[in-house]
């Protein structure tokens, strides 16, 4: 299926990247919020991957958990809740 042959970082650039495992190639880019207004406006520091592998779930420096559709990299939905950073996530 989709799922098996790719993969996401998340970076300190505050981009996310959807690779193809075989291809090497970048799938999908989100890019931080100076580009995309979906995106993080500070360092992503964390990211986990639900079960399903149909949802992606970063966070980072600018204190907000963002949920991610992984077949768009659209977003979900944004926690605003935090006020520190956030180091870690987990489904």
């Amino acid at each position: 299926n989709e799922y098996d042959n790719s993969f996401f970082t998340a970076s300190k650039d505050r981009c996310i990247i959807k690779w193809d495992v075989e291809t090497q190639k970048k799938l999908i880019l989100k890019y931080d919020s100076r580009k995309d207004p979906e995106g993080h406006f500070d360092e992503i520091l964390c990211m986990d991957i639900n079960p399903s592998k149909r949802m992606l779930i970063t966070a980072g420096k600018d204190r907000m958990i963002k949920l991610w559709d992984t077949r768009t990299l659209k977003e979900i939905y944004t926690f605003k809740k935090h006020t520190k950073s956030i180091h870690g996530v987990k489904f």
